[in-house]
């Protein structure tokens, strides 16, 4: 659940950079270069935030959390936020009988008020030379509260903190215009491709920042569940994308933007009140349901990781959803019809528009389909974290409140993997009991996904105990890029993803090539070099791995190479 907290906002005392940078410096982006790096490069650790309360008693997102830090040894840090010292012994104690190693764990004294690193924690830009910063933005407990409760300013100041941690700059979002409002943006709503497209959803943007008290002002959206965003036509929307669009440049070292209108309906807002109350489920587990209709779990109204990834600046992975011919008999068997429905029209508009699409440089992007896992529905009561936030909320959009047990749906996603140097964390849902179509699903969105990223190894995880808050694995983690210093200091390298293969010259001029060096081997692994020495744009490298240039040493172009951040995980370094 995406909890509310009432402590006092962290420290900030960093430098904002409220202005944009000035063109030809490292700020500006046809300059010096700024730029969300694609997920899928290498990374110089993961963060991430130990939990403070359970979605469900008896159900601890310690747990998904523990097997992931186990699954990332050997191929990345992770620096890990702990309240204090008290709960770093906690954390350390219960990842130790989890059988999570420690010694490649950082930990971090940050206060937080839940777990969703992706969204309010730090998220980092950098530049063409090498350099680090964090951005900024505003918060708004996703859509559920105002940008200045308590819960909002609390989380809000999560990512300055880090960056004062870390010793990193930090540019803050821009107050809007009309309303002096900064931007409301998380990480989790959009996806990179490294080279300056995003792809972003309506249904979260419009929600966060239209309205006479957000960045872009003008009027409030208006639910419309006929409309394909689910809000109803508002005249000042366009105005608002390209206010959006603009900050996007500025922040991310965004060239374009590709808009989908909504996301998975498992991740519609639950704050709208259920859905699908045409249907009433009586019973489900031995539990009696007194309401029409399911809530979905604290969720984003869209969030991109749900449902769509770059996985290559060219490339994209896209869930499908299909609808089964069988009769829907009971009203269970109806209520799941009714998501398959929703999701196979959702799904295949998002297709057509993908599909039409090109990058920032006009390639066009190639879409993999992946299935949506088995649909999960489960009861919340009292004492459940993800059911006391909402007994207490008064701000339903449908003027509801919550009964006395509430019938929720999992946001499970395939989409929501974690790709790391040369790991990605699969999500799995099937364990003993379950059917066999979740299990075949299971295997074949690990397929897609292995097919997806050739050369590195997946590890399966069970992030179930996380879905029950709202998100996926992606959701918890988020990447710090691989610096320029962190790359030096480590002295591996791999060639890039987007560059496949690179020139191997007998000298930093580049008068003779000694041949191509593959990103991977034949045997589809990355080929590793050692990195000796640099001249100008070019490193001096030594080729250590099986190809036929293994044990040559030559030179290379700078920007054909990447860090190796696998071969050094327990090196941490600011800029």
């Amino acid at each position: 659940m995406r909890a509310r907290h009432s402590r006092a906002v962290l420290v900030a005392g960093i430098l904002i950079l409220a202005a944009g940078p000035s063109p030809g410096s490292d700020g500006d982006r046809t300059g010096g270069g700024w730029i969300f790096p694609g997920e899928y490069e290498s990374h110089q650790a993961m963060w991430m935030l130990w939990p403070t309360y359970e979605n469900k008693v008896g159900f601890p997102s310690s747990e998904p959390m523990s097997e992931m830090i186990a699954a990332l040894r050997g191929h990345a840090s992770v620096n890990l936020a702990v309240q204090d010292a008290a709960d770093e012994d906690a954390a350390r104690g219960e990842l130790s009988a989890r059988g999570a190693p420690l010694d490649q764990v950082r930990f971090f004294h940050l206060e937080h008020a839940d777990i969703w690193a992706r969204d309010m924690g730090p998220q980092f830009t950098r530049s063409r030379s090498g350099k680090l910063r964090i951005n900024d933005w505003n918060f708004n407990m996703w859509g559920a509260e105002e940008p200045g409760s308590d819960s909002s300013t609390f989380s809000e100041a999560f990512d300055r903190a880090v960056a004062d941690t870390l010793r990193v700059p930090a540019i803050g979002a821009r107050p809007g215009p009309a309303t002096g409002v900064r931007m409301i943006h998380e990480g989790g709503g959009v996806t990179h491709n490294g080279h300056g497209t995003m792809i972003a959803v309506e249904s979260v943007v419009i929600q966060r920042n239209l309205g006479r008290d957000r960045f872009c002002g003008g009027e409030d959206p208006v639910t419309d569940y006929g409309q394909p965003n689910t809000y109803a036509p508002n005249p000042d929307w366009p105005a608002c994308k390209a206010l959006v669009e603009e900050e996007y440049r500025r922040m991310l070292g965004v060239r374009k933007v590709i808009w989908l209108p909504t996301g998975i309906a498992e991740d519609n807002a639950t704050f709208r009140g259920p859905l699908a109350t045409h249907i009433h489920v009586p019973r489900l587990d031995g539990i009696d349901v007194p309401h029409a209709g399911v809530y979905t779990l604290f969720t984003t109204n869209g969030h991109a990781d749900e449902f769509v990834r770059f996985v290559a600046p060219e490339k994209v992975v896209l869930a499908h959803e299909m609808v089964p011919r069988t009769p829907a008999r009971t009203p269970l068997q109806r209520l799941r019809r009714w998501f398959q429905e929703q999701n196979h029209e959702r799904l295949e508009r998002a297709f057509r528009i993908l599909s039409r699409e090109t990058t920032e440089s006009g390639e066009p992007l190639e879409v993999v389909r992946i299935p949506m896992p088995e649909l999960t529905f489960e009861v919340f009561a009292p004492g459940d974290g993800q059911y006391d936030y909402f007994a207490a909320y008064d701000r339903w959009e449908d003027g509801s409140t919550l009964p006395e047990v509430m019938l929720g749906v999992w946001p499970a996603s395939y989409v929501n993997y974690v790709p790391t140097n040369d790991l990605v964390l699969v999500p799995q849902f099937w364990k003993p009991g379950r059917s066999l179509e979740s299990w075949k699903r299971d295997r074949e969105a690990r397929q897609v996904l292995k097919d997806l990223f050739p050369g590195r190894e997946t590890a399966p995880v069970h992030p179930e105990n996380v879905v029950r808050g709202g998100g996926g694995m992606n959701c918890i983690t988020q990447q710090e890029p691989a610096s320029a210093t962190f790359t030096r200091e480590c002295g591996w390298a791999k060639v890039q993803l987007d560059a496949g293969v690179a020139t191997l010259y007998s000298d930093p001029a580049g008068h003779h090539a000694l041949g191509a060096v593959p990103r991977l081997g034949r045997s589809g692994d990355d080929v590793y070099l050692r990195r000796l020495s640099s001249l100008g744009k070019r490193v001096r490298v030594e080729v250590v791995e099986a190809t036929g240039l293994a044990g040559r040493t030559g030179w290379i172009d700078e920007d054909d190479l990447e860090s190796a951040g696998e071969k050094c995980p327990t090196v941490y370094s600011p800029n």
